[in-house]
């Protein structure tokens, strides 16, 4: 037995004992060293303003995380102290140390900027500077209090008045404007975080104690947003067999990767529709399998006579996707719009602001048609089979397409294939129905309780 014990500790092993947060910061921390390296030994970059800046945004919301994992920590050390027997010493130097390092990342961050302007271009001024800095740590600090109802209700009309104030400066004088304006302006948001290190000091000179249900907890007990969240929690994703692992895990990324080209994909009434075009709508057909939603997909609802019938299960998919993917959309547009016109910088929104309502209906027709080919190559029995035969055919008619256009001395790219008019559409509309059709034939109920 002790040679045993002898022989295993002669190897090396390592475990994995820490939590993945730590190391993510740890990696986090690194490649902003890195970076920082990169931009202080470059001083006659052509673009040197533009990637400090960025930098200094990513301190600015580190520094904001970094106050948000504090004031956690805070209030987790206030619960432990409140439910111990524990002198009032101990409470007043956990809270020292607390608000001590947490005022640490603050001095770390104006060190660093201020090293990295010495040889360089001046990024804001001073003042600025100093003011967003107070304010990002301030607002992650004091988050915690807020979502964990620790303060009292002057606490909150204070921190309300305080939020007020920075969006009516925000609205008045423009974002670039106040970067630019007096010491006058930012001194409010200079003083947030010496006053709330002031008020926690003064204010929880005990450990303080939760005033009643947490925000989360009251905005779930609204009515609205618990049918919100009941809405939510019916649609399941088919991106795995095992579909019961990833109940409310949705591909909603897929809406933020074709955002910023969905303005690309628009084509106005009479206009060409030139290769690219369709060659993108083949890509989204062929790639749209894992982002198949169903609403209800649960063995309860299954047994149901009138629910998942044969021959109508691939319109209960569409149904249900285009139910699910729309309501994200508009409430992805909505966010873009509202933050368009609170920071007034162009977005991805611009290029479409002239583009007519019928462009738009009928690209949603192009979309909903390539998913109804997604729900036919995702329906087959083989789909490796089924997606090598699309990708057979995508690239002989890309390349007769090509070979055509080029013996004619034509650009394949910005040449006109078809042209946006009613047979387009209509050719379209069939295209889409056919392959509903057929995947209504290929999902039954058999095939779906794999997904269960």
């Amino acid at each position: 037995m002790q040679a045993m014990l002898k022989s295993e500790s002669k190897t090396l092993k390592f475990w994995y004992t820490g939590s993945y947060t730590g190391y993510i910061s740890i990696f986090f921390l690194t490649l902003l060293a890195i970076v920082y390296s990169i931009i202080l030994l470059n001083k006659d970059g052509k673009h040197w303003l533009f990637y400090a800046s960025v930098f200094t945004g990513v301190c600015l919301f580190s520094l904001m995380v970094s106050g948000l994992k504090w004031g956690r920590i805070m209030l987790s050390g206030a619960r432990v102290f409140y439910h111990m027997q524990t002198p009032v010493s101990l409470w007043h130097g956990w809270q020292r140390a607390i608000l001590t390092r947490t005022s640490l990342g603050l001095i770390i961050l104006l060190c660093v900027l201020a090293t990295l302007e010495l040889n360089h271009k001046d990024l804001l001024p001073t003042s600025a500077l100093l003011a967003m800095a107070s304010l990002a740590l301030a607002g992650g600090f004091s988050l915690p209090m807020v979502f964990n109802h620790y303060l009292n209700k002057r606490c909150y009309l204070l921190f309300f008045a305080f939020v007020a104030c920075l969006i009516y400066i925000t609205f008045h004088m423009g974002a670039k404007q106040w970067i630019n304006a007096s010491i006058e302006w930012h001194l409010p948001a200079i003083l947030a975080w010496p006053i709330l290190t002031v008020c926690t000091l003064l204010y929880w000179d005990k450990p303080p104690v939760q005033k009643g249900k947490t925000l989360f907890l009251r905005l779930r007990e609204l009515v609205l947003i618990s049918n919100l969240r009941h809405f939510y929690l019916r649609f399941t994703s088919l991106g795995s067999i095992n579909a019961r692992e990833k109940k409310g895990r949705l591909a909603i990324l897929g809406l933020f990767w074709f955002l910023p080209i969905s303005s690309k994909l628009v084509v106005d009434w009479h206009a060409p529709v030139t290769l690219p075009h369709l060659l993108f709508l083949v890509m989204i057909a062929a790639f749209s399998s894992p982002y198949i939603v169903v609403k209800d997909l649960h063995w309860r609802f299954f047994l149901l006579p009138k629910n998942f019938q044969n021959a109508r299960i691939a319109n209960h998919f569409l149904i249900s996707s285009v139910m699910y993917y729309g309501c994200w959309a508009i409430l992805i547009f909505l966010t873009l719009l509202g933050s368009k016109m609170f920071f007034s910088t162009p977005m991805a929104l611009n290029d479409t602001a002239s583009v007519s309502f019928l462009s738009i209906a009928i690209l949603v027709i192009e979309l909903i048609s390539a998913f109804c080919i997604g729900l036919l190559i995702r329906g087959s029995k083989n789909q490796g089979r089924s997606f090598f035969y699309l990708f057979i055919a995508w690239l002989l008619a890309t390349s007769v397409a090509a070979l055509y256009f080029y013996l004619q001395q034509r650009n394949p790219i910005t040449t006109a294939i078809f042209t946006m008019n009613t047979t387009y559409v209509l050719c379209v509309i069939v295209t889409g129905v056919g392959a509903l059709i057929y995947a209504n034939k290929l999902w039954t109920r058999e095939r779906l309780l794999a997904y269960l």
